[in-house]
């Protein structure tokens, strides 16, 4: 895999986004996520300079990407982080992670993830994010509880995810 972000790499030859947004649309869990995961989302969110992508070499295929996702009170929440299956389990996903929280816009910034996958819980851990349990500060409630499909707005106050099957990681 080569790993690629803007600045490093011109991708402006490069039309295969609507092949990643199929790849993340047929992962379990992104069904909930809403339009970020759209084709001209994640384009855009690369050339903001806040994600990485990893493209097969020869083939330039997408094989994994993760992003960094502005809210609206200043925190970047890391998400759409993909690994096409028989990439997994060799470290891309760490490796993509680490050089997502390198990129210049993210240095000196709160960067959060939330995630109910062991297996980012792992990456999470390796890049040096921590697990916080106070879903209020530093970054924001509505950063960090929203938008999920699974609590209605009015009950996230008692959520019985939180901290279980959902976990809060930050930088």
């Amino acid at each position: 895999m080569k790993i690629i972000y803007n600045g490093l790499n011109n991708l402006t030859g490069w039309l295969r986004w609507k092949e990643l947004e199929t790849a993340l649309a047929e992962e379990v869990g992104f069904d909930d996520i809403g339009s970020r995961n759209d084709a001209a989302s994640l384009r855009i969110v690369y050339q903001d300079g806040l994600a990485v992508l990893g493209l097969e070499r020869g083939s330039d295929s997408p094989v994994g990407f993760v992003a960094a996702w502005a809210s609206v009170t200043g925190e970047f929440e890391i998400g759409s982080a993909w690994v096409r299956a028989d990439f997994r389990k060799h470290g891309w996903g760490s490796h993509l992670t680490s050089t997502l929280l390198q990129l210049p816009r993210l240095h000196s910034a709160t960067v959060f993830a939330i995630s109910q996958t062991p297996d980012f819980w792992s990456v999470a851990r390796k890049v040096g994010l921590r697990q916080h349990t106070d879903w209020h500060s530093p970054a924001s409630w509505d950063a960090t509880c929203s938008p999920c499909s699974k609590v209605a707005d009015d009950a996230k106050h008692t959520c019985p995810y939180r901290d279980r099957t959902c976990r809060l990681f930050i930088r």
